[in-house]
């Protein structure tokens, strides 16, 4: 079976035999930290954030976390999620959702800006140059 051209095997039918093709789903799923969890009706060029501002998120959403799970079983991630600069959310967030597709906003676990993950780095790489600093003036007061 080839992943670009799926084809079904040989089917051996008998008298009484049903076949079922199920219908195309007519709605988008959006769960996780939003305040509707649920499906919405599909609609033709509607944007990720289309479906988040109808969705409602939570003070505590992680936008940049966000996920879409294909009607296929396919995943597709922000890129914000990997940039350590925080750059693709624009671009995700006006991706077309397709009918089936579910959208997860996860829920943000570190709290803090980007500005204040800074801070704190530069505080704790500050200390340990003082410290270091410290250590050095006791040892040559000492004459060791």
């Amino acid at each position: 079976m080839n992943a670009d051209r799926p084809e079904l095997p040989p089917i051996n039918l008998e008298d009484g035999d049903v076949i079922t093709v199920p219908v195309r789903p007519s709605f988008v799923g959006v769960f996780g930290s939003v305040l509707t969890k649920s499906s919405f009706i599909w609609r033709q060029r509607a944007t990720v954030q289309d479906y988040i501002d109808r969705a409602g998120p939570t003070r505590d959403a992680d936008l940049d976390g966000a996920l879409i799970i294909r009607a296929d079983g396919t995943v597709t991630a922000n890129e914000a999620q990997r940039s350590s600069l925080g750059l693709g959310n624009r671009g995700f967030l006006k991706t077309e959702l397709k009918p089936g597709d579910s959208l997860f906003i996860p829920e943000m676990l570190d709290k803090r800006t980007p500005y204040m993950r800074f801070v704190q780095g530069a505080k704790d790489v500050t200390t340990l140059l003082y410290q270091f600093g410290l250590g050095a003036a006791g040892i040559k007061s000492l004459g060791l």
